[in-house]
């Protein structure tokens, strides 16, 4: 079950990091900051199974 949530979870958080920098490129005004949520989104996505999950699991 914590699998599937956080599986998941981290492709939602990819999708939309995805559709962030694509958004990006249309925005009125503020195209910087949403280009860098996108990176964060994408960023924070591939953190969560690679440097936070193995450390939950070794306690």
């Amino acid at each position: 079950m914590k699998t599937a949530f956080t599986f998941t979870l981290t492709m939602g958080l990819l999708l939309f990091g995805i559709w962030l920098l694509g958004a990006a490129f249309s925005a009125p005004t503020g195209q910087a900051f949403v280009f860098i949520g996108g990176l964060l989104c994408i960023a924070l996505a591939w953190m969560i199974p690679l440097l936070i999950l193995p450390s939950r699991e070794r306690r």
